[in-house]
């Protein structure tokens, strides 16, 4: 687990279904001005769910294994599948 996933998931939770300027006053909740100031724009996404997630790590290791043919190595998609799985629980 990451030191940040805690804090990553309030924030998540706070930013979800919310409207734009909702958002504004989440994320000076979670970021110093420092950072703030240092942003653009914030572009607010859909969640991804998760069979969209699988499809997006898919086509991932079919590049990855693209890339590495070469060294005669294979990662096999059931890998991702199983890492998956185990996150789950």
């Amino acid at each position: 687990m990451s030191m940040f996933q805690g804090k990553t998931d309030k924030v998540a939770d706070d930013l979800r279904d919310q409207p734009a300027r909702q958002i504004e006053e989440a994320i000076k909740k979670h970021m110093r001005p420092e950072l703030i100031n240092r942003l653009c724009g914030i572009v607010q996404f859909d969640f991804v769910e998760p069979l969209h997630i699988r499809e997006i790590v898919d086509k991932e290791i079919d590049l990855l294994n693209q890339r590495i043919i070469d060294q005669n190595v294979v990662v096999p998609q059931s890998a991702a599948r199983a890492a998956s799985t185990r996150r789950r629980r």
